[in-house]
Formats: C-alpha cells, structure tokens, sequence
C-alpha cells in the first residue's frame, strides 16, 4: 500500500527552499511556500482572513497586546482602560474566532501574525 502524500509547509525555513523542495519531493511529499498557501486560502493581498475580519478593530488591538505576551492588567495600563474591559473585549472575541479560550484566542492571532509576515 502506497504511503499517504503529505503536505509540508515551511514558514521560517532557512534552508535552500529548492533544496527544501527537492528533498520533500524525494520523499513523496509537497512542499508549499507560506505565500502560495495565502494566496489560495484567500489570505493576499493585505487582506485579513474571514475570522479577523469578525473581529472590531480594538478586539484585535487587544488580543495583539496579549499576543505579544502582555498580561491583562499590563494591556489596560496601555490602553487606557480597565481591566474588566480588557476581558470583555476578549470575550466577545472568542466566539468570532470559534475558540474556546483566550489562549486558543491569542495563538490564533500569533500563527496569523507569523504566517503574514513571513517572506515567500
């Protein structure tokens, strides 16, 4: 029976991509540039994906400060606000990003930020 084709991608890779690509075809695997898998995810452009568009722009603001490892407390001093506000704004995130958590929430945030800002 044949092995199952994977798909590989590789985000932060700093390895020849072309030898990248060779060694993972050798092995009955794909490799896709971090660019070609925005692109056909619909994540180009500068255009945000279907769940941040959900989000208002200060839920964004704040799951950003958390992202960037920022306690609660640490981003209402920033922001200005309270701190119950900082977890309601979380809150109303959560379910526009389909996660059951703020942990779920932030690392949503972090893999987007990662995956945009890296070079093709």
């Amino acid at each position: 029976m044949a092995q199952p084709r994977t798909l590989a991608v590789f985000t932060k890779n700093r390895v020849n991509p072309a030898y990248a690509a060779a060694r993972l075809a050798a092995a009955g695997q794909t490799y896709v540039t971090a660019h070609l898998m925005r692109t056909t995810t619909g994540e180009h452009s500068g255009e945000r994906p279907a769940f941040l568009r959900k989000l208002t722009s200060r839920e964004h603001e704040v799951l950003n400060l958390l992202a960037k490892g920022m306690t609660t407390t640490e981003a209402a001093l920033f922001l200005g606000v309270s701190a119950t506000t900082i977890k309601s704004h979380v809150s109303h995130a959560l379910p526009k990003l389909n996660a059951r958590n703020r942990i779920e929430a932030v690392l949503r945030i972090k893999d987007y930020r990662e995956t945009a800002t890296t070079p093709s």
